[in-house]
């Protein structure tokens, strides 16, 4: 770098930082959530999941096992997207939760969305079965 390319960096740089910045590249501090305990959030979404089961006559256990049939699955969607909406806990919390990964909770969620959207019957009538109680 030759000196006369160093002095025009020098003094572009004085001139960028005497300048006043945007008003859009101001960066205002996010508020600070409040404070939740993990424990009280994963033992009130816990109860929750198992309020959601007693709803359908079938145990947590029931949920959490390897069982794919047709009567635990959308309970299992219910829940997932339940725990996600109402306590904002990750995917992972939510899988430890279930016995599951968090790629299966994230398709729990997509299938759940699925289904509302396309207004399924037997689903809409569960999911409001849930909100009801």
């Amino acid at each position: 770098m030759t000196p006369h390319q160093f002095s025009r960096s020098v003094d572009r740089l004085t001139r960028l930082r005497s300048q006043k910045p945007q008003a859009w590249a101001v960066r205002k501090p996010l508020p600070d959530p409040l404070p939740i305990p993990i424990a009280v959030t994963t033992s009130m979404a816990i109860k929750e999941a198992k309020r959601i089961c007693d709803c359908f006559g079938i145990t947590i256990e029931d949920v959490c096992e390897a069982n794919r049939s047709r009567t635990i699955m959308p309970v299992r969607y219910i829940i997932s997207h339940d725990l996600k909406e109402k306590f904002n806990l990750s995917l992972s919390m939510i899988g430890h939760i279930l016995n599951r990964n968090h790629a299966s909770i994230l398709n729990h969620i997509k299938q759940y969305n699925n289904l509302t959207s396309t207004k399924d019957r037997k689903f809409l009538a569960m999911v409001g079965k849930v909100k009801t109680l």
